[in-house]
């Protein structure tokens, strides 16, 4: 593969930020700060890493206006971080396989495939299947019947996609992830566990990213809902019934039980939802949302006196949008729902 570089002027050009120092020296590559050598451009956010810029091998740095660079070229940005992140993709390797089906890969019946559709070695693709323009399936990855998957998919190796899931535009799902596998749905009877049919379904909007071994479970009836541009860490899993809001982010190993609905932009780390779910607002963290529910019931053994001041305007501000009818602050949720 040939080696990728740019000239810094070129750089500066792209990423629309001032250059100062010799625009003429060429840069091959990217790397963090500590790690950056000759040849590699890096970036500092802040002036707290302007030690670290002092005694940096790399070539050249992006940096903000208060961060001044000795003896190297920079380039002056508002954003660094962003901008690194633009001159990574300009220096990511183009490793998109060739359109086509491997003679290995298995497709059922009436299978309808959009232009440019690559599918690799022991793929299987189900009956009446609709694959989009321009969308990558990887070896060993597995689809069910009547999925629908958009354009410019990428369904990296041994992911399942149960049958009529259906997939939005630029949706990327990494290895090992199972979306559509059953919802977890028993109903306890004299003569044991009966299971309770799961036929819904998953849809996942456009530009969603589902980390590795994920899992998403299809609804009882109806529809799991990824919202458009959400971003899912590896190791999460989203249970039958969730609806999830558009741009949001969960964060590695977060468990959101069934039923749950999580609004626009929310950030979620490690927590098991249930109970203080109906609490997770548009912008407000859902482990600012714990504790407010805490708060509302009275538990004041994890929110002390600075606490209770820092969240009585974010309480007040949630119990503006959430509800206190049916699910509300007594009892658990989902219940009354398979």
């Amino acid at each position: 593969m040939a080696q990728i570089s740019f000239r810094l002027a070129d750089l500066a050009q792209f990423l629309n930020g001032e250059l100062r120092g010799d625009g003429d020296i060429t840069i091959t590559g990217a790397a963090h700060i500590e790690d950056a050598s000759d040849g590699h451009i890096t970036f500092a956010d802040g002036p707290s890493l302007q030690p670290l810029c002092d005694v940096s091998r790399a070539s050249a740095l992006i940096v903000p206006p208060d961060v001044e660079v000795r003896d190297k070229p920079f380039i002056v940005t508002e954003d660094p971080r962003l901008a690194f992140s633009k001159v990574l993709e300009m220096f990511a390797p183009d490793i998109r396989p060739p359109a086509g089906v491997h003679p290995t890969a298995v497709l059922g019946e009436n299978v309808v495939l959009g232009e440019g559709v690559s599918i690799g070695a022991h793929a299987y693709v189900g009956d009446s299947t609709i694959v989009g323009d321009d969308t990558v399936i990887h070896p060993l990855a597995y689809i069910g019947l009547e999925a629908t998957l958009g354009v410019a998919c990428e369904i990296h190796p041994q992911v399942f996609i149960g049958a009529r899931v259906q997939l939005g535009n630029r949706v990327m799902i990494h290895a090992g992830a199972a979306v559509g596998a059953d919802g977890f749905g028993f109903l306890q009877t004299e003569e044991g566990h009966r299971k309770i049919p799961q036929i819904g379904t998953v849809i996942v909007e456009d530009d969603v990213e589902i980390g590795a071994n994920c899992t998403v479970d299809r609804a009882t009836v109806g529809a799991t809902r990824i919202g458009a541009g959400t971003k899912i860490d590896d190791h999460v899993h989203i249970a039958h019934n969730c609806v999830i809001g558009r741009n949001c982010l969960l964060c590695g190993q977060v468990g959101i039980a069934g039923s749950t609905r999580i609004g626009d932009n929310v950030v979620w780390r490690i927590e098991e939802i249930e109970d203080y779910r109906r609490f997770v607002t548009p912008f407000v963290e859902a482990a600012v949302a714990r504790e407010l529910v805490q708060h509302v019931r009275g538990r004041r053994d994890r929110v002390g006196p600075d606490e209770d001041r820092r969240l009585q305007p974010l309480l007040r501000r949630v119990l503006r949008h959430q509800p206190f009818g049916d699910g509300g602050l007594g009892g658990r949720h989902g219940a009354s729902r398979l």
